[in-house]
């Protein structure tokens, strides 16, 4: 009887776990985040191309 309780309470926790990825996933890509990560990659790619004289006091 405890065994098949526990199997059960595994299976809850299973479910909640396969819930959780689902919804980190749907906020993972959302179209506010991809924006960020555009931004992110642009403003790297400009101060990666800055004189290298400035790049000493980034």
């Amino acid at each position: 009887n405890d065994l098949a309780r526990i199997e059960s309470e595994i299976e809850k926790h299973q479910q909640a776990i396969a819930e959780l990825e689902l919804e980190r996933n749907r906020v993972m890509f959302t179209p506010y985040l991809s924006r960020l990560k555009k931004e992110y990659e642009l403003r790297r790619q400009e101060t990666m191309t800055l004189k290298p004289t400035l790049s000493v006091f980034l």
